[in-house]
């Protein structure tokens, strides 16, 4: 037996499919529409969970008169599909087991973090739940996402459903560019004052290992003391030295470039090379047109602006900008991945 609930909104979703008075299962998205570049975390959420629940419950069509019982007694798996239009169709993201940790499908390793259990949660009124997250989703995380599981009732019978969600993108605007741009630099320039900090901080602890050391043979203290002080000098200055090294390659590694162009077909050469192919948006900043001289002739203008052929090194611009005596011009934003 199974069942299949389908649901999309704007805000925080919340899709439960009822299974009598006994259990129901949630699958929750957060958010429901990425912003690319913008959204940090994308968070999708499937759990059994028992009553109350002071949410709405979706209606579910029975293709034939609902059993006498189905009161769950355990969860036996929980899979959370991500619908590939390469494929067209479900690809399994994540699954979770009886008796197995929450694991990660091989074409999904790396990219997901996932936890999961069948039968315990921290999560007052969870019998079991599997999460799934992305960190800086892009458009290509905004598809039909689908919740299965599968379950053994109390007359020992097996029962599975299935709730579908919609992730949706949004285009960023110019002001989310500039916002983004903004950050980004005040991250830098607060990494570069705590740089400052700790290369301060560690010229006082090459200053006093020198001093001890120098001095050593003036000090009324045991010999075992005073490399006792060294040594914890020295740790102290390893320990600095090492996250130093770590914020300044943290800082090489970040790598973001913008221009602007007037519209046309051209190449955009990266100044410094990324490590992994760039994330590159375009938009319009300038549009310009003066109406036909023949006034029986309508006026048709047609501006758009694409990228092709995305590299570590650069990327093609095709740029129409079409129509009697206008002008564009176009900005672009390529930021690592």
């Amino acid at each position: 037996m199974k069942m299949v609930s389908v649901c999309t909104g704007l805000t925080l979703l919340l899709c439960l499919l009822h299974i009598s008075s006994a259990s129901q299962v949630a699958f929750v998205a957060q958010p429901m529409i990425i912003d690319p570049i913008l959204t940090s975390t994308l968070t999708l959420r499937c759990s059994i969970t028992s009553p109350p629940m002071s949410t709405r419950q979706l209606h579910v069509e029975w293709p034939t008169n609902p059993p006498l019982s189905t009161q769950v007694s355990q969860v036996l798996s929980v899979g959370i599909f991500a619908f590939d239009h390469n494929i067209n169709r479900n690809q399994l993201v994540a699954s979770v087991r009886t008796s197995e940790h929450a694991s990660i499908e091989q074409t999904y390793a790396g990219l997901v973090r996932v936890e999961g259990s069948t039968n315990t949660s921290q999560t007052p009124g969870e019998m079991a739940y599997l999460q799934v997250q992305w960190d800086n989703p892009l458009e290509e995380q905004a598809v039909s996402y689908t919740c299965e599981a599968s379950m053994l009732t109390l007359t020992g019978q097996t029962t599975s459903m299935s709730n579908v969600l919609e992730v949706t993108s949004s285009d960023p605007t110019i002001s989310d560019l500039v916002k983004f741009i903004s950050q980004h630099k005040q991250q830098i320039s607060d990494q570069e004052k705590k740089i400052a900090l700790l290369q301060e901080e560690n010229q006082h602890l090459r200053q006093a290992i020198i001093s001890i050391q120098s001095n050593a043979s003036h000090y009324a203290l045991d010999g075992g003391a005073i490399q006792q002080q060294i040594t914890v000098l020295q740790q102290n200055f390893s320990s600095q030295t090492q996250e130093l090294r770590a914020k300044v390659e943290e800082m090489k590694g970040q790598n973001i470039e913008s221009g602007i162009a007037v519209c046309h077909t051209h190449y955009v050469s990266f100044k410094r090379r990324y490590l992994v192919k760039p994330t590159v948006l375009t938009t319009f900043v300038r549009l310009g047109f003066t109406t036909s001289p023949n006034k029986d002739t309508a006026d048709t203008f047609v501006f758009q602006v694409n990228t092709e052929n995305v590299d570590v090194t650069g990327f093609n611009v095709t740029c129409i900008n079409s129509g009697y005596s206008s002008i564009a011009d176009f900005v672009w934003l390529a930021i690592d991945n």
